[in-house]
């Protein structure tokens, strides 16, 4: 579980930045789908809550993510693809 916690924060780290411009660089269709479940997830691994509740948040991310997956930047979707 240690190394989904840490592939998922590395996922947040990347996306939800405090400059915003990896966000911003996203089409509006990605952010659309995935800007909550990632700010869940973010949340989640923030307030170190159980796995059970991480692990909830990393699939409300894929699932999202399944229709806009192939439009994500490489490191971006490899991130989403090698989580559980």
């Amino acid at each position: 579980m240690d190394a989904v916690r840490r592939t998922a924060s590395t996922l947040v780290d990347l996306v939800l930045t405090d400059d915003y411009v990896y966000l911003d660089a996203l089409t509006d269709d990605v952010q659309s789908e995935l800007l909550t479940p990632l700010a869940m997830l973010s949340e989640a691994l923030d307030d170190r809550v159980d796995d059970a509740l991480v692990i909830a948040a990393i699939r409300a991310v894929k699932s999202s993510s399944q229709g806009v997956l192939a439009q994500c930047p490489p490191q971006m979707r490899a991130l989403i693809e090698s989580l559980p």
